[in-house]
């Protein structure tokens, strides 16, 4: 996942700059500007911006850039000579904000228009992520030449983390159960270097598996979404559990644009277990059907009948997938890694590139497995295992095949209880804590220190999960970075440095795990000669957790800072996430989703027993 966040974040501003560049130097020729735009709203769900397009001239032909520009309420409070905005009428911030146009702050994103008189759409970008600030927003047209039009009507607003529920008219159905992402669709011709993912959700009620296309109408401009308004439908089978895990594995057939679409069914074959894998293309059908006449590109098989192989996938980079296989050998469990050389049109598990099988019957290893990032930056090939059944989360250090039950090279143990389903969840990938390896870096000196994604990968930290932990009330475990090099080179007792507690027995926080990059960056406004630009600053990766029985389930969000550490309860979280009426299990998977909404900001999926929600 490296390649993709480092274009993320270096597409955030470079190429609007050079763009701005481009459209105030080249002034000679045509003096017609586009027209003002008079229209500029918030959509009916007030996620997203809408307005009709000018045109080149006017209202005619097609504008060649939309430059979007906000300021906070303090800035224009400021700009007032007032200490805030309260009894000022809207329409004297209006004129304020139109005539300092130039001096405010550009939106990341990249927005090109449609010829005039088109509806446009565009995301509001979550710059604060509390939605405390107020932001009052205007949009100007430029064309070819550099002529703009004047800016538009301003629109009030605030950049909460918003959610959009994905569901079923069926009550039978379950989408949800499963959520993940992948540039399956391509990107446009004429800008390969955007990065917008597709999401897919999986129903194994139903056994289908429904693609919504990234970008800003990947909501429908609503609340709530059903299904069948999907871009892309697959059908398998239900008796299969079709669609209980869904993904995406970058591209293993050469091609740069597209990554493939994974979709397990833990119970073929009773229970033997399968992947299907299908090519992306940007002609993909709307309905590719497994049970009439379609097939998938590649068919993955597992060893023996109640493996339960596809249990659950995890992609690493461009190149890796993880299947776990917990019922195998009696509840012993594997886990198989695979790589894009290792697929045919029928493979059988027992091709992946590396095995690894779990100690003792009983242990479920590979019920839970999350990439690692860099824990060892001697050593990039880290991920974790889950083994509930045994209590047990294995550190893995090296791409390998062996039976752990007769070694563990390369591997560290973080030993909890089986009674309390340690181990159940497990998450890493990047640093949250702040703590970097002594030998390679410096700690980060403060909660504001700038890093970027990839010094938040390279020292990365393990999150274990223990549902059953304090009569169910659930209990999330943070190992640090350096304890986990020292534990594994030296042999040091290893502990965790931070542990959060559910809040009442019941709850089975820590059913679910995600360290998200950072939902919650840094933003600076950085002053260049031709407008004032966005730079978000990565900090420290965040932890979300669900507690799916509390209720009909929660979700937590505990900000990373440096040294934290110590006894935290789900009151302390930072942000919290209710479920929505009619929804349970809320929490019971989570899955990070980079951008879907073409926002330039991370996006997360919370999964349950009827439905998805895309936090964004």
């Amino acid at each position: 996942m490296t390649n993709y966040k480092n274009r993320l974040k270096l597409l955030i501003i470079p190429a609007f700059f050079a763009i701005i560049i481009f459209t105030v130097s080249c002034t000679v020729g045509d003096d017609t500007p586009p027209s003002q735009i008079v229209d500029f709203r918030l959509s009916s769900n007030v996620k997203n911006f809408e307005w009709t397009a000018p045109g080149d001239d006017g209202d005619s032909g097609r504008a060649t850039l939309y430059l979007l520009r906000f300021y906070t309420e303090q800035q224009v409070a400021d700009l007032l000579g007032v200490p805030n905005l309260d009894g000022v009428p809207f329409a004297q911030i209006q004129t304020t904000v139109q005539e300092n146009f130039n001096d405010a702050t550009q939106v990341p994103q990249f927005l090109q228009p449609q010829d005039a008189g088109s509806p446009e759409l565009t995301s509001i970008s979550r710059i604060d992520i509390t939605g405390n600030v107020r932001f009052f927003y205007s949009i100007i047209a430029n064309d070819n030449v550099g002529n703009s039009s004047p800016p538009s009507n301003v629109i009030e607003t605030n950049s909460v983390l918003s959610g959009a529920l994905y569901t079923s008219s069926n009550p039978a159905d379950c989408p949800g159960v499963s959520a993940g992402f992948g540039e399956f669709t391509g990107r446009d011709e004429d800008d390969q270097d955007e990065i917008i993912n597709d999401l897919i959700i999986g129903d194994p009620c139903a056994g289908r598996a429904y693609i919504f296309i990234g970008g800003p109408d990947i909501t429908r401009d609503l609340d709530n979404i059903d299904v069948s308004q999907a871009d892309i439908t697959i059908i398998g089978d239900t008796i299969e559990s079709f669609g209980a895990t869904v993904g995406g594995i970058g591209s293993f057939t050469g091609s740069s644009t597209f990554q493939e679409i994974v979709i397990g069914a833990p119970e073929a074959l009773n229970g033997t277990g399968q992947l299907f894998i299908i090519e992306g293309d940007d002609n993909l059908p709307s309905v590719i059907n497994f049970s009439g006449e379609d097939d998938p590109n590649f068919t993955v098989t597992g060893e023996a009948p109640g493996d339960n192989f596809g249990f659950v996938i995890e992609r690493r980079g461009s190149d890796d997938l993880f299947v776990g296989a917990p019922g195998a050998l009696g509840n012993t469990g594997k886990l198989y890694r695979f790589d894009g050389g290792d697929f045919s049109e029928n493979t059988d598990a027992d091709d992946a590139s590396d095995i690894i099988t779990g100690e003792a019957p009983g242990d479920m290893f590979g019920f839970s497995v999350s990439d690692g990032g860099e824990i060892n930056s001697r050593s990039p090939d880290e991920y974790v295992v889950g083994a509930p059944g045994a209590g047990k989360a294995y550190v893995v250090f090296q791409n390998i095949t062996q039976t752990l039950s007769e070694s563990l090279d390369d591997v560290l143990v973080l030993v909890g209880s089986a009674e309390d389903r340690f181990g159940e969840s497990v998450g890493g990938g990047y640093n949250i804590d702040g703590m970097v390896d002594t030998e390679n870096d410096e700690d980060f000196e403060d909660e504001n220190s700038i890093v970027d994604l990839e010094e938040l990968e390279e020292n990365a930290d393990v999150v274990v999960g223990a549902p059953g932990a304090i009569n169910d009330t659930g209990s999330v475990f943070l190992y640090s970075n350096q304890d986990l090099l020292d534990a594994f080179d030296d042999g040091v007792p290893i502990t965790f440095t931070l542990r959060i507690d559910g809040i009442s027995e019941g709850d089975q926080l820590g059913s679910s795990l995600l360290v998200i990059p950072d939902i919650n960056p840094n933003t600076q406004i950085e002053s260049r000669d031709t407008a004032n630009v966005i730079n978000q600053i990565a900090t420290n990766a965040d932890i979300a957790t669900g507690a799916p029985s509390r209720g009909t389930g929660e979700v937590y969000i505990f900000f990373g800072s440096v040294g934290i550490s110590g006894n935290l309860t789900a009151d302390d979280a930072d942000i919290t996430i209710l479920s929505t009426e009619g929804v349970t299990s809320f929490g019971s998977d989570l899955e990070n989703l980079f951008d879907v909404n073409d926002d330039f900001f991370f996006d997360i999926a919370i999964c349950s027993e009827s439905a998805a929600e895309l936090q964004y």
